[in-house]
């Protein structure tokens, strides 16, 4: 086992102390904090999507009121392959406010696919 040296106890309390006074450590878990609760809402988001998915056509406009639409996008709907930074749905809700901010990047074509699910 690994003993400090009351010189080395004393250094990492007072560096310890020091990234207490920052804001280090409360940075931290607040950051911490903050992915778990973006997990569990993107864990709800999730839920309601699948809730919502029987009840949606694709590409069907909804109006959600203040000038703001919603969509369900297939984001597979022109090929086999969609590339994204990370994991995705196939399915999802877009709005145009979202859309507004994002830049259209060029699709490559390719065949039309129908979700089982959402066309019906």
């Amino acid at each position: 086992m690994f003993y400090l040296q009351p010189e080395e106890a004393t250094d990492a309390a007072l560096k310890k102390n020091k990234l207490s006074q920052a804001g280090v450590v409360e940075k931290v878990l607040r950051m911490v904090e903050a992915r778990d609760t973006g997990k569990a809402l993107y864990k709800e988001a999730d839920q309601l999507l699948e809730e919502l998915l029987p009840q949606l056509k694709l590409d069907q406009p909804i109006d959600l009121g203040n000038g703001e639409t919603a969509k369900l996008v297939d984001h597979f709907k022109k090929g086999n392959k969609a590339w994204k930074p990370c994991g995705i749905n196939r399915f999802d809700i877009e709005t145009t406010r979202a859309k507004s901010l994002v830049q259209p990047k060029p699709e490559a074509k390719g065949p039309e696919v129908a979700p089982a699910s959402a066309n019906s």
